[in-house]
């Protein structure tokens, strides 16, 4: 289970990172653009220097059971978000 949760966190910060790369090649003068990608690469590394931790931490306090569940929740939770702003989109669109 983990491993897929990996895999999935992978893949939603390959889409992410992709998309904001296309967004600075198109919007960004060519001569800053390996200013403005270095400052997205360590910005986008930066969140690693508090999960690690973290992920340490919970894999030593919180029960393994607790953590898929929560998950499960975090997961549901973010589906309806994103629905919700779907419907919005399309409403205004």
């Amino acid at each position: 289970m983990l491993l897929l949760l990996w895999a999935m966190a992978g893949i939603g910060q390959t889409l992410v990172n992709l998309t904001t790369q296309t967004l600075i090649a198109d919007r960004i003068e060519v001569e800053m653009q390996g200013r403005v990608y270095g400052a997205h690469f360590a910005w986008s590394h930066l969140w690693w220097l508090f999960s690690y931790p973290l992920a340490g931490w919970m894999g030593k306090n919180v029960p393994t059971s607790a953590f898929f569940y929560e998950s499960l929740i975090g997961f549901a939770l973010w589906i309806l978000v994103y629905l919700v702003f779907r419907v919005r989109k399309e409403n205004f669109s």
